[in-house]
């Protein structure tokens, strides 16, 4: 993140700064449009995401569907924008105006996913750190959601999952710590024998 601070604002330093700051797919990032932001509530709805559709069986054409990659009730959610958010978001519209779409680079629609994925790779070996992919930013969410102690449940709304099972497989804690310590004593503390 302090690499992408760094750079020139452009609509892809700005779009994976979002990133970083929300737990979305990036189908759901790229379908961001400014009349999905509350910026006097702090929150933004999603509801909605761009996913690439076969038009005549050769050429995939973006299209804006209205439902998230669930297609249930929990892919519609209402997100907390941080004060980081914000920051990029105004960085944003600064950069873009009033277009439909918050990450809207040039032409109708937003950046695409391939787009994004390559600024994001060369970002990553601009300054030194390992490439994965952008959905690997949901992963990272998710984990520091786990790792912060949120409830798993309230993980899953966040992520628009529809089972926690789903929900937990974006855990990657990797060993950490995630049990509070004082729970943690109460289970496998040690134990006085009772004189038996």
């Amino acid at each position: 993140m302090k690499y992408l601070y760094n750079l020139k604002p452009t609509v892809y330093t700005l779009a994976a700064q979002l990133a970083f700051c929300f737990c979305l797919r990036i189908g759901e990032l790229r379908a961001l449009k400014w009349e999905d932001y509350d910026e006097e509530n702090s929150t933004i709805f999603i509801w909605h995401e761009i996913v690439e559709q076969s038009r005549d069986g050769k050429n995939r054409v973006a299209v804006d569907v209205s439902h998230t990659k669930t297609n249930t009730a929990e892919g519609r959610r209402l997100l907390f924008v941080s004060d980081e958010a914000k920051k990029v978001l105004r960085r944003l519209r600064e950069l873009n105006g009033d277009k439909e779409y918050i990450l809207n680079s040039s032409g109708k629609m937003p950046i695409t996913t391939n787009h994004f994925n390559e600024h994001l790779r060369q970002y990553c070996a601009e300054c030194g750190v390992r490439y994965l992919s952008s959905h690997k930013i949901r992963f990272y969410g998710a984990t520091e959601l786990y790792d912060a102690g949120v409830d798993p449940e309230q993980i899953r709304r966040v992520m628009g999952h529809t089972t926690l099972a789903m929900t937990e497989h974006y855990n990657r804690t990797n060993g950490k710590i995630i049990v509070d310590k004082e729970i943690w004593n109460k289970i496998f503390g040690s134990k006085k024998p009772d004189g038996d």
